[in-house]
C-alpha cells in the first residue's frame, strides 16, 4: 500500500532528537527510558552507516510532525570472514492514529534499496512470514532458543509461580540437564577490563559463516564502556591471547528479589567453551544467583552448554522463565530471527540456523525500558 501524499519517510538527524523523544513518550508513555532526549541520542545516534547516515527512518506529516519511527543500530558482520556493516532494526512503532497507512512496506522498501545487510529480531509469524517474502532468510522459521542453569531451585520455582507457570513441568525440564561434577576455578579464566585488553589480543569468533564481527572496539562499546548497564566479562587466556568470553548482566527479579546471571554474549573457540561456562557457574554459585539463562540462534555451542549442565528449555517453554525483571511477568517467545542479505552475496541455499551465530548482543535484546532501570545518572544529568 502506497503511503499516504501527505507523509514522507527520511532520515533522521540529531536535530530531530526532542521531537523523537516527545515522540516515544507518547506511544510507549513517560516512564519509557526513550522519553528522554539524552538516551534517545545516545541509542540512536552513537553510530552511523560507513557513508555517515543514520540507520533509522522516521515517517514525517506535512505538518512536520513525526508519525512513525522505524529504529536501526548499525553495527558489523562476519561473513564469510569479510567484515561488513549490518543494521539491527528495533523500536519500529507509528503514532495510533496513523496506523495501516502502508507504513511497514514502504520503509521495508528503504532498507532493501540500501542494498546492505539488515537484521531484525522479535516478530509475530505473520510478520515474519510477510518480510519473508520480501527478501529475508528466516531460518525454516526457527526462533531464539533458551538455556538455564538453576542454582537455587526455590527461588528459581517461586518465580515460576509468580508468572503463572506450570512448577511441575519447570521442575522435570530443570531435572533434565547433566550436571558435571565441579572443577577448580582455573588461572587461564581472567576478568576482562580495559587493562586486560591492552595486554592481550582478542580472537572471538564463532565457527560460523555470519555471526557479529567481535573485536575489541565492540567488546568496549558494547558492555565495557555501556553508559547505563554494568555488565561483567570473563574470557579464557590462551597463549597472551583472548580465545573465548562471556558477557554478563547480574538482574533482580521483582519484586521478588532474586537475583539471577544473564548470559548476554558468548563466542570463541569452542574447545575453550566448557571451561568458561565452568568457571561461570562457581561464580554464579559464590554470588549466590537463583539461576543462569541464555538466549541463543545458533547450534554452534549447543553441545558444550548442554555438557555443562545447562537445560534446554523447550519451545513451547521458552518463557516459563521470565523474560523481563522489572516486574517479572511472562511473555510469549515471538523471537524470530531475520536477515537480509544484499543482492551480491551469494545464495546457493537457503540460510539455516546452522550457518549463524546470534545472541541477546545483537538487536540489543537486552536493552533497558524503563527509566527507572537505567542508572542514576541517565535522570540525575543536567
Amino acid at each position: 500500500m502506497p503511503l499516504e501524499p501527505t507523509t514522507t519517510i527520511r532520515q533522521p538527524g540529531k536535530a530531530d532528537v526532542p521531537k523523537l523523544a516527545e515522540f516515544f513518550g507518547f506511544v510507549y508513555g513517560p516512564g519509557s527510558v526513550f522519553s528522554d532526549a539524552r538516551f534517545v541520542d545516545y541509542y540512536f545516534f552513537s553510530d552511523t552507516r560507513p557513508d555517515g547516515s543514520s540507520g533509522s527512518w522516521l515517517v514525517e506529516s506535512d505538518a512536520g510532525e513525526i508519525v512513525g519511527f522505524y529504529g536501526g543500530l548499525v553495527n558489523r558482520l562476519c561473513v564469510r570472514g569479510e567484515v561488513v556493516t549490518v543494521t539491527w532494526g528495533i523500536n519500529a512503532v507509528n503514532h495510533p492514529e496513523w496506523r495501516k497507512l502502508g507504513m511497514t512496506g514502504a520503509v521495508l522498501q528503504k532498507n532493501i534499496d540500501m542494498r546492505t545487510w539488515h537484521a531484525i529480531v522479535g516478530f509475530v509469524e505473520r510478520a515474519a512470514r510477510y518480510y519473508h517474502e520480501n527478501g529475508y532468510q528466516f531460518f525454516d522459521f526457527r526462533k531464539f532458543k533458551r538455556y538455564a542453569y538453576v542454582l537455587s531451585a526455590e527461588e528459581t520455582l517461586e518465580a515460576v509461580r509468580y508468572i503463572g507457570q506450570d512448577e511441575a513441568a519447570a521442575e522435570a525440564i530443570f531435572s533434565s540437564a547433566t550436571i558435571p561434577a565441579p572443577t577448580e576455578d582455573r588461572r587461564d579464566v581472567i576478568r576482562l577490563d580495559g587493562a586486560a585488553l591492552d595486554r592481550y589480543e582478542l580472537r572471538i569468533q564463532p565457527p560460523v559463516e555470519i555471526s557479529t564481527f567481535r573485536d575489541r572496539a565492540q567488546v568496549e562499546k558494547r558492555f565495557l564502556d555501556h553508559p547505563y548497564i554494568a555488565y561483567t566479562l570473563h574470557g579464557v587466556l590462551r597463549d597472551e591471547r583472548i580465545t573465548a568470553y562471556v558477557a554478563c548482566r547480574e538482574e533482580t527479579l521483582q519484586p521478588l528479589g532474586h537475583r539471577v546471571n544473564r548470559i548476554v554474549d558468548l563466542a570463541g573457540s569452542a574447545d575453550d567453551i566448557p571451561l568458561l561456562l565452568g568457571h561461570l557457574v562457581a561464580r554464579s554459585r559464590t554470588m549466590g544467583h537463583a539461576y543462569i539463562d541464555f538466549a541463543v540462534f545458533g547450534e554452534c555451542y549447543d553441545a558444550a552448554l548442554s555438557a555443562s549442565g545447562f537445560a534446554r528449555l523447550p519451545d513451547d517453554a521458552f518463557g516459563i522463565l521470565p523474560q523481563v525483571c522489572s516486574p517479572i511477568e511472562y511473555r510469549e517467545n515471538v523471537e524470530f530471527m531475520g536477515l537480509l542479505p544484499p543482492p551480491e552475496f551469494a545464495l546457493t541455499r537457503p540460510l539455516l540456523e546452522a550457518d549463524v551465530y546470534f545472541t541477546r548482543m545483537d538487536a540489543d535484546r537486552d536493552r533497558v525500558g524503563s527509566l527507572g532501570q537505567v542508572r542514576p545518572a541517565l535522570q540525575e544529568a543536567s
